[in-house]
């Protein structure tokens, strides 16, 4: 692929997804957008660029460590979600993003295994599932301006660039944390906390940990796919994957709650 095409992919594949999970939101409120955003619709399309400039050995190591990454999303989410609770979206948002590069700095000092990175997704997964506030609150009909929307698809852009070029520097452990960058989270978060209060931001990021899942299946099979297959087979296989586990997850909670209804 010529420079200009590769350049087009990242100034494209991010935002066009952050404008479908954005009309999830609108269209059919907190819970569903926060289930969406646990597909890899940020992660997914930077890993594919990173592969296709670095290659496959660097990507089986992204992928590792964007898996472990899941461990930072959480932190953040529980740091904004609590915090939210009691203060300004700005606070919210600065004990959040520590929480993240905290667990960061310690994910990227642990083995880039996939042994390890599951262990520490998993780990991320349930310490939310269990400390994640709580919230009865009903689904509101939501609305987004132009401008919000813009914004949101510009730092898409913008994280994708940041990454792919500076990848050979940060090599693929940081490349695959940063790909995992709590973009997504932070977007819905501040700008449904300012419109809608922290309730709404709480049932958001309660349905980020069902996502989980969905990601953490499109990372594994990934890494086991790159070394096997050309990186267009890897990732469709992988991205077919993870909307699978992401549509059994979705029954799965539907049938829970009609079990405990």
């Amino acid at each position: 692929m010529n420079g200009t095409g590769m350049l087009l992919l990242k100034l494209t594949l991010v935002p066009f997804f952050l404008f479908a999970v954005s009309m999830a939101a609108v269209r059919w409120g907190p819970g569903v957008a926060g289930w969406l955003a646990g597909l890899p619709i940020v992660a997914g399309p930077i890993l594919y660029l990173l592969v296709l400039e670095q290659g496959a050995v660097f990507g089986v190591g992204a992928a590792a460590a964007a898996l472990s990454a899941i461990f930072a999303s959480e932190a953040f989410n529980l740091a904004y979600a609590w915090t939210c609770r009691w203060y300004h979206y700005c606070i919210a948002a600065v004990m959040g993003m520590a929480a993240w590069f905290i667990a960061a700095i310690g994910l990227t000092s642990l083995p880039g295994t996939p042994a390890v990175a599951l262990g520490a997704a998993l780990l991320g997964v349930v310490f939310a599932q269990t400390f994640l506030p709580r919230t009865n609150a009903a689904s509101k009909v939501i609305s987004i301006t132009r401008t919000d929307l813009a914004m949101r698809m510009i730092a898409g852009a913008v994280l994708t660039l940041a990454v792919t070029m500076l990848s050979a520097s940060l090599g693929a452990q940081w490349s695959g944390v940063l790909t995992v960058f709590p973009l997504l989270g932070l977007i819905l978060s501040v700008s449904s906390q300012r419109a809608y209060g922290p309730d709404f931001v709480v049932r958001l990021l309660r349905g980020m940990v069902l996502g989980r899942f969905s990601f953490a299946a499109f990372c594994l099979c990934l890494i086991w796919m790159l070394p096997r297959q050309n990186a267009e087979i890897a990732f469709l296989v992988s991205s077919a994957v993870s909307v699978s586990v992401q549509w059994a997850s979705r029954q799965l909670a539907a049938a829970l709650r009609r079990t405990t209804a």
